[in-house]
């Protein structure tokens, strides 16, 4: 079947799906191909049509968040429209950022979303290209406000927002 097509895609995105529905509630190392495929509904030998492995699987979806964050970094011109790409990003795959940033077994992949959004930011905030301590901090830092966000389930996005701001504004700002 080609990977254009609909139905391809259509049962891809059911084992990504899936497979970060399962990272939310165990390890990497406990999620195996019959029980994501139960949970995509469909047969181990779909799943094997798709992907060589768990491995592979887990990079397609790294590369899709790498994709998805450059994008959304891309010409950010302003501190406002960083959060609320950052926030965009972070809504459009809530259960996900969740499940990673509370489930401790899978911090190899806070690890990998670090990275991301440090190389993210790097690129796109002068001030942070020659800095790396800073583009640490601030990276280590968003990621501590979303995993705040996300463990106590606050529904208030906008104060989220504003404090998000406020703390980037003062690192940007800070000689």
């Amino acid at each position: 079947m080609a990977v254009n097509d609909r139905r391809y895609q259509k049962t891809d995105r059911a084992i990504q799906e899936s497979f970060m529905l399962l990272l939310t509630t165990k390890p990497l190392e406990k999620i195996t191909v019959t029980a994501l495929a139960q949970t995509a509904d469909i047969e181990r030998k779909t799943f094997y049509l798709h992907y060589s492995s768990l491995d592979e699987l887990l990079a397609a979806i790294e590369e899709r968040l790498e994709e998805s964050l450059a994008r959304e970094l891309t010409a950010v011109t302003s501190v406002p429209e960083l959060v609320r790409r950052l926030n965009s990003l972070m809504l459009a795959d809530q259960d996900f950022y969740r499940g990673m940033l509370n489930t401790s077994p899978n911090l190899f992949l806070l690890d990998d979303l670090f990275l991301m959004l440090k190389k993210g930011l790097s690129g796109q905030v002068a001030a942070l290209a020659s800095d790396d301590y800073a583009a640490d901090f601030l990276a280590a830092g968003i990621i501590q406000v979303y995993r705040q966000y996300l463990q106590k389930d606050r529904a208030d996005l906008a104060q989220l927002t504003a404090a998000l701001e406020r703390l980037i504004r003062g690192i940007l700002m800070a000689d």
